[in-house]
């Protein structure tokens, strides 16, 4: 996942008071919003390239799902439920044909009721 897809993005700028030599401060960007999923936070100074910092950045979705009935039977509704976190209205979800995300949709994009 990427947080844009434009190439030309420059990351955030990192602003922060001036530091004195040997003393240690932060710099806090807030209401950072991605999809689930794991990045890479990386840094720059000034004309360098990026670097990593760290562990990947796990941000937390849903993380498993029931059906009812379970298992579904074919050619009879079922109900499809996602537990995790982030779960809120105006989330879309699907089925898709195969083993992954890739596959077509065999049902249209539900929006996730609160």
């Amino acid at each position: 996942p990427s947080p844009t897809t434009s190439a030309a993005w420059e990351g955030l700028p990192a602003t922060a008071p001036p530091m004195q030599e040997g003393v240690g401060h932060q710099v806090i960007h807030y209401q950072h919003r991605l999809p689930a999923g794991q990045y890479t936070v990386c840094y720059k100074w000034r004309g360098y390239e990026y670097v990593q910092i760290g562990v990947p950045l796990t941000v937390l979705g849903p993380r498993m799902y029931h059906t009812n009935p379970s298992p579904p039977v074919s050619g009879v509704a079922f109900e499809v439920r996602l537990l995790g976190f982030g779960l809120i209205g105006g989330v879309n979800f699907t089925v898709v044909s195969g083993a992954s995300c890739g596959g077509a949709a065999l049902t249209p994009a539900a929006p996730m009721a609160a």
